[in-house]
């Protein structure tokens, strides 16, 4: 084989390792282009939709209200759940009536995390009614049906200790 054909086959395989997988990638306004692979980043809050742009936020599929099945140690309820973006950031909502707790018309509100298909609410002490609230850290993940399951333990004033697992059909 001549220098000619060599140098040719070289600096075509230059060319091709060093070619642009982004050049031809729309990320939309809330994702980036991984040069690695050429799929989308999206910020934080955001997902790729069917076009795979970083167009919607993923809290979108948890807004709503939802009919929740609750099972406890101490017995069974069903009741009414609204979930509501929080004005804290673009991934952050609201679970308004969790536990099924509330006092009069006030309910207890709960702040959670999306990251994509998942709903996390992180470990905390809430004061709600005169009573501390120690809610344990739970995530659960939307399914296809519009419905998620979240396991979840809580004490009350330190002295009642719940563990129930709640499902989420959304209405």
């Amino acid at each position: 084989m001549s220098f000619a054909v060599c140098l040719t086959i070289v600096v075509s395989i230059i060319l091709l390792a060093c070619s642009d997988v982004c050049k031809d990638v729309d990320c939309g306004i809330y994702g980036t282009c991984d040069a690695a692979d050429g799929k989308c980043v999206c910020v934080v809050g955001y997902e790729t939709d069917v076009s795979e742009r970083c167009d919607s936020l993923s809290i979108t599929k948890f807004i709503g209200t939802y009919n929740v099945h609750d099972v406890c140690a101490s017995g069974t309820s069903d009741y009414n759940v609204s979930i509501s973006p929080s004005s804290t950031g673009v991934d952050k909502v609201v679970i308004n009536n969790y536990g099924n707790y509330s006092a009069g018309s006030v309910l207890l509100e709960t702040p959670a995390t999306v990251m994509r298909n998942t709903l996390t609410i992180s470990e905390k002490i809430q004061t709600f009614n005169n009573h501390s609230y120690h809610i344990y850290g739970t995530s659960a993940t939307m399914m296809p049906d519009s419905t998620f399951t979240l396991t979840y333990k809580m004490d009350i004033d330190g002295i009642l200790e719940l563990d129930c697992v709640a499902v989420y059909h959304k209405q």
